[in-house]
């Protein structure tokens, strides 16, 4: 407590006796005593006043997370399509082209020359 050890405790204890004699040592202890309670309930009241006052808004800002964080999910979902198709979907097939197009293009010694005049 306070940073003090079990031997800084006892050198304390010992200058108190030493100057407060053994009588007035008793007395001392108690008053201590009930000042460092009174500190330590004063301190757990305030913490616990504290942590009232912000309760609260702590509570409307995360359901406001959580909302804004809900509708972020629902936006994604409804946008982002399935990866998985449905087996009554009709699934779409690329045009098959004509066999004609599929023919190279005619080279230079295929084409007709100039017609003679």
């Amino acid at each position: 407590m306070f940073g003090v050890s079990g031997v800084e405790f006892l050198v304390i204890l010992l200058v108190a006796l030493i100057v407060l004699g053994p009588e007035k040592l008793p007395d001392a202890v108690r008053k201590t005593g009930r000042v460092v309670g009174e500190l330590r309930r004063m301190s757990n009241g305030f913490q616990a006043e504290l942590r009232d006052a912000l309760d609260e808004p702590y509570r409307e800002v995360k359901g406001t997370f959580d909302s804004a964080r809900q509708s972020l999910r629902d936006t994604a979902a409804s946008v982002t399509p399935s990866l998985d198709p449905k087996p009554d979907a009709p699934t779409a097939t690329p045009p098959v082209a004509p066999a004609e197009a599929a023919t190279p293009p005619p080279t230079g010694e295929d084409q007709p020359g100039p017609l003679p005049s």
